[in-house]
């Protein structure tokens, strides 16, 4: 069994906006990144946001959200990422085996990406199970519950970085070549690159 951690509580200072409202082909950042993981296989899906509001009104479904979807608020996000996992991990199930750490700002990720890696897991018991795109480690990556403790220790921005790199051994990757972009929105310059991409129309000369 492998839970889902979403991560929409940053501070979005590159950006200059809130990210997570930003909307692309009428949805928000955030509620295409809850949609994909809702149609995947994982099982309670904690979403971390910095405010209440982000989670009901992007998603704007709050009358039939699924059971296994929690909300969570970060109140501390100038506290970095490692934050909102420590609260994600706090929330998930307590049997579960494995946790995914979802970056909520990865646009493209779909759940069919979700459900490989997932399979992986399941696969690999006790791994570390992260996608590759021609070799090169990206996210998200599923943590075992083995590594739990470690997770909750981290501080900063940093994320799970520094468990991967002392944890090598307990890696396994899924090589996903071009099938998977995992661009992510960092800047406007970004989001206009992206909308661009998907509504044309949108954009004016």
């Amino acid at each position: 069994m492998v839970d889902a951690i979403i991560l929409a509580a940053g501070l979005s200072k590159r950006m200059g906006a809130d990210k997570m409202g930003l909307e692309i082909s009428g949805q928000t950042v955030l509620s295409r990144a809850i949609t994909e993981v809702v149609k995947s296989a994982l099982n309670k899906i904690v979403v971390v946001t910095r405010y209440s509001a982000d989670f009901n009104q992007p998603v704007k479904c709050s009358d039939d959200l699924p059971p296994r979807l929690v909300s969570v608020v970060n109140n501390n996000s100038e506290f970095g990422m490692s934050y909102s996992i420590k609260l994600g991990l706090a929330s998930i199930s307590s049997e579960t085996d494995a946790a995914m750490i979802i970056l909520a700002d990865q646009v493209r990720l779909n759940f069919s990406v979700i459900n490989s890696l997932v399979s992986a897991s399941l696969q690999n018991p006790g791994k570390i199970i992260a996608p590759t795109i021609k070799g090169r480690r990206t996210n998200p990556v599923i943590f075992p519950s083995d590594l739990f403790v470690e997770l909750k220790q981290i501080t900063g921005d940093r994320g799970g970085r520094e468990i991967l790199a002392s944890n090598s051994g307990m890696l396994k990757t899924v090589e996903f070549g071009e099938t998977y972009d995992d661009s992510d929105l960092d800047t406007m310059d970004d989001y206009f690159r992206l909308v661009s991409t998907l509504q044309p129309q949108l954009i004016k000369t």
